[in-house]
């Protein structure tokens, strides 16, 4: 019996000795940072030494960056400072050197404006106005008098003469002045028919499609003729003048069976062939002449119209356009 209690004790024993081992175990590495207890070596040998390495290398980078920040916040703050204390020592210098300025042009108005000569001289010119208005009313009372005085004032015959004249001279003066304004246009569109108009002008040449405007860019000679930019532009004449117009043209082209058309407006004056239909291999330069007359009136236009597809030789090709 003894022996079995003794047996029992030992067992119970080391039963609590593994127990408590067991337990300490379990409270020594439930918690690798310390939650019940402080951290250790072992703690941080269980974890993953490496993260901290990278935690605390990201905290250095930022710091380092923080700091660069700071360093260019500090530049521009002194450039501003340097900046401010240049303009506000501008403002220091030039304001009382304006103030003063204007202080001066004041003192010199003031003494102007208050002068004795200026006074003076205003006075005397007030003077002057009144003997003027006076001497105006002297000879107008004595003109009074003087028609007053007048044999036609009493003469019952001319009672009703003076506004008859003034009625006779007014209507002469109107009638004059018509006539005047009727011969200045008369005169106006005189000169205007009679106006001189001549131009020549060359193309610069090139391929020109069949249906588009030569246009003569190169101007020779040219009288008369105020709008001819807008001849170069648009290829066309336009009639600033009315009158009997000549138009010549004579264009060179190696393109076989090439023509062109001398249009006015938009109708075909006369129709020229450059150079023959032939084949391309025998092809060879021709010149193709034309004239025309027509009576233009004011915006009529007069143009060169390719009437096939056409190569056309520079400075070889020109217009002249001549008011009759």
């Amino acid at each position: 019996m003894c022996k079995d209690a003794s047996t029992f004790l030992f067992f119970l024993c080391c039963c609590s000795f593994a127990y408590g081992v067991s337990v300490t175990e379990q409270t020594t590495n439930a918690n690798d940072f310390g939650y019940h207890r402080p951290i250790n070596d072992r703690d941080i040998k269980n974890k993953d030494y490496k993260d901290l390495l990278l935690m605390l290398s990201d905290i250095n980078r930022f710091t380092r960056l923080l700091e660069h920040q700071l360093n260019l916040t500090t530049t521009k703050v002194n450039n501003i400072e340097h900046i401010l204390s240049k303009r506000i020592s501008d403002f220091n210098h030039i304001v009382p050197n304006e103030v003063e300025r204007f202080k001066s042009v004041d003192t010199s108005v003031k003494a102007e404006l208050t002068s004795d000569w200026n006074i003076d001289n205003v006075s005397e010119n007030i003077k002057q106005i009144k003997n003027g208005i006076d001497k105006l009313e002297g000879e107008l009372t004595l003109t009074k008098d003087h028609v007053r005085s007048s044999p036609l004032m009493h003469d019952n015959s001319t009672e009703n003469k003076l506004p008859e004249i003034f009625y006779k001279t007014e209507k002469e003066t109107i009638t004059s002045s018509s006539n005047g304004n009727m011969r200045s246009h008369s005169e106006q569109k005189h000169t205007g028919i009679n106006r001189k108009v001549a131009l020549t002008a060359c193309t610069k040449g090139g391929e020109y499609r069949n249906g588009s405007l030569v246009d003569f860019t190169d101007v020779r000679q040219l009288y008369g003729i105020k709008n001819i930019d807008d001849f170069k532009k648009a290829g066309k004449f336009t009639c600033q003048s009315s009158g009997l117009y000549l138009l010549s043209v004579y264009i060179n082209s190696f393109s076989p069976g090439s023509k062109y058309r001398l249009l006015k407006n938009n109708t075909e004056l006369g129709r020229i062939q450059i150079a023959p239909d032939r084949d391309q291999g025998t092809s060879s330069w021709h010149t193709g002449s034309g004239v025309a007359v027509a009576m233009l009136k004011v915006n009529d236009t007069m143009s060169i119209q390719a009437w096939s597809s056409v190569y056309i030789a520079g400075l070889y090709s020109c217009i002249t356009i001549i008011k009759l």
